[in-house]
């Protein structure tokens, strides 16, 4: 339930910060020619084909068929006549590529997949979405209370019964975690008590 403003109390100041991560892209194919076919969506920029997707894609005797032609065609594999269902998975995949009404493979795809892409380090305290450890101190600590304080919307105030539901859906002891937000000036409380807030929000108030 999102909270809705409120004037009672005051909110004070304070700062945190909040840490992303991101996988290196594949390169997009180029622009096909108006009219030509569109071999459906090669691995988008900020992502990186999983070794069980390029497993997938090629578990197929048709489409492995279909691959192993491209492959074999230097200058490209012309699309006229290629099944448009077959290439579509290929390339949904990354592993081919549509440009000037030829197919191309793009055989870099298994390297990078196989790449080692940076490791978040909350992944080991989560479970299916629920947390599961909470640090006692520390980066990890730091980063995952920063994490936290992203579900609470700078601008605005959130009522106790608010910051709980929030909380509870990540873990059981949602006072804890309030707490621990609070200590870290991530999440801020108002002098009655009534009133939390993001520090962007104190600053407007004050």
């Amino acid at each position: 339930m999102e909270a809705r403003s409120t004037s009672s109390g005051t909110v004070t100041g304070g700062r945190g910060t909040v840490a992303t991560y991101w996988t290196a892209g594949e390169p997009c194919a180029r622009s096909a020619k108006p009219g030509s076919p569109r071999a459906g969506r090669p691995v988008r920029s900020g992502t990186m084909a999983a070794p069980e997707a390029l497993v997938s894609a090629l578990a197929d005797a048709d489409r492995l068929h279909l691959f192993a032609r491209i492959c074999a065609a230097p200058e490209g594999l012309p699309a006229a006549g290629v099944p448009a269902k077959l290439a579509k998975r290929l390339a949904d995949a990354g592993l081919v590529t549509v440009t000037e009404d030829h197919y191309r493979a793009v055989p870099e795809v298994f390297r990078d997949a196989l790449a080692k892409a940076p490791v978040d380090p909350l992944d080991s305290l989560f479970s299916r979405g629920r947390l599961v450890t909470i640090p006692h101190s520390g980066k990890r600590r730091q980063l995952l209370l920063a994490h936290l304080a992203e579900r609470f919307e700078p601008g605005r105030l959130y009522t106790e019964q608010d910051v709980r539901e929030k909380l509870s859906m990540v873990h059981d002891d949602h006072a804890t975690l309030r707490r621990y937000l609070i200590d870290e000036g991530l999440l801020q409380r108002s002098n009655d008590g009534g009133a939390y807030g993001r520090p962007s929000e104190a600053r407007a108030a004050g």
